[in-house]
């Protein structure tokens, strides 16, 4: 009650939540082994994509079933597609809980371990002379995975285009690690408290790509 009258991102984590916060930003991303979309001509999001042998498919989920809810969040159709894989998805090893249905018979849940790990490795695709680099999540190893793409790369670029579409964000600091490959004694973020600035944070280090 209280952290709702302060702003929408904050909000209270039990030990267990802040434990599955703190795998998320540092562990390994894992799946059930489903595809969903949101169908327009039946208004309901369905499995478009059931891999063999995963976690769904065992459990019996098929194809153009419906999905209902996951976890304490029942599906609507103002939900974007990122706010429904971001739902599914989490730390391999973890649980969710899903309420599903037999394309619109009935609904019934089923939980599910997350037990396939998805790789969120960083990965590199020189176009004209330009390094396109897509960062899924900020992690605490982003830097290291981003110098050994560049490292891995067969093809010579002069320029660096990161690719932060439908990255939900993640360690903060890592964000400034990667910024302070390229820059230097630059402000990045302020963070501010009721009462003003509470911190500045800066790029640090002697930035190895300052040209780029």
């Amino acid at each position: 009650g209280m952290l709702a009258g302060l702003d929408p991102y904050s909000e209270y984590l039990s030990n267990e939540a802040y434990e599955n916060l703190r795998l998320f930003t540092e562990g390994d991303m894992g799946s059930i082994g489903v595809k969903v979309r949101f169908d327009e001509n039946q208004h309901q999001w369905v499995f478009s994509e059931v891999l063999p042998q995963s976690p769904a498919a065992k459990a019996g989920i098929q194809p153009r079933d419906y999905l209902h809810q996951i976890n304490d969040n029942k599906l609507q159709d103002d939900q974007t597609q990122q706010d429904v894989d971001q739902l599914i998805s989490g730390i391999a090893g973890t649980q969710v809980k899903l309420i599903v249905s037999n394309q619109g018979r009935r609904k019934h849940a089923i939980t599910l371990q997350r037990s396939l790990v998805e790789q969120q490795s960083i990965q590199v695709n020189v176009i004209d002379g330009i390094a396109v680099i897509q960062i899924p999540i900020f992690q605490n190893n982003t830097e290291q995975q981003l110098l050994s793409a560049l490292a891995s790369s067969q093809q010579p670029f002069g320029a660096i285009l990161l690719d932060l579409r439908n990255n939900p964000g993640g360690v903060l600091t890592a964000a400034s690690d990667v910024a302070s490959l390229f820059m230097q004694d630059k402000t990045l973020v302020q963070v501010h408290d009721r009462n003003g600035i509470q911190e500045i944070i800066t790029t640090h280090g002697k930035a190895p790509l300052p040209t780029i």
